[in-house]
Order: C-alpha cells, then structure tokens, then sequence
C-alpha cells in the first residue's frame, strides 16, 4: 500500500516538475531527478557516465552503477580479477542489466583488487567501454 501510494506522489511531484521548468534544462537538472536525454532514432548510444564500485551488502561483494545514456538501453558490463603481462585486465563474462540503478555482484575475493567496465547498447550498435575502474574489494 505505501510503496503504491509513494509511486502515486512521486508520479506528481514529477508532473509538477515538468510544468514549472517549462523544457529548460538548468531547472530540470536541479530538481535532483535523473533527466535523460530523448531517443535518439537510428543512432549508436553514447557511453555512460560516472562508473562506480563500492561494497556490497555482504563481504566478497560489490555494488555498482553508473549515470544512465537515455531511454531504451541495454548496459553490458564485465569484471576482471586479473591482468596480463603487459598489465591490461583480462574480462571475464559480459553480462547485462537494462537500467543504471544500483546492482550487486559477488563472488569476490575480500582484499582482491578488481576491475569494472560498462557500456551502452540498442539495436543500432553499442558505445564505447568506459574506462577501467579499479577497486579493492572489502
């Protein structure tokens, strides 16, 4: 009942947003709401924005996240545990999530230092990797 009554008020609160910023963007972006830019039709996402990596709920896991691209988005993202002769990390399985909200992985090692990426994807092609972010896991 106060999760559907929570949705109710919030659903006004960003009506109400909508009407006062009147499409400008400084008022929106000031709000504190996400504001995602609009469909780009028959283009290739840009990257994400703003990676991070902190602990998780439990020892040997993370929580991580990123800021979103737009609308209708597949993210990949992978984790790598170790890295190679010439010190780039070595990526283990791609994996994918459909919106930026905080996720957790697990599995990790308390102490290991690990390395995260992240990428956006629609049907017309994917971005960028972000850059390498490199964290010790508690």
């Amino acid at each position: 009942e106060s999760k559907r009554k929570l949705c109710e008020l919030l659903q006004q609160l960003v009506t109400y947003v909508n009407l006062v910023s009147d499409g400008k963007l400084s008022l929106l972006h000031s709000s504190g709401f996400p504001v995602l830019t609009r469909k780009c039709k028959g283009q290739v996402p840009d990257t994400p924005s703003a990676p991070f990596l902190c602990d998780g709920r439990t020892s040997g896991e993370v929580a991580f996240g990123f800021k979103p691209v737009g609308r209708d988005m597949f993210y990949d993202y992978r984790f790598a545990t170790a890295v190679d002769s010439c010190g780039l990390p070595q990526w283990g399985e791609i994996s994918y999530k459909t919106n930026s909200f905080k996720a957790y992985y697990g599995g990790f090692t308390p102490g290991q230092y690990i390395y995260f990426q992240v990428r956006a994807r629609n049907k017309h092609g994917q971005s960028h990797w972000t850059a390498p972010l490199l964290f010790m896991v508690g």
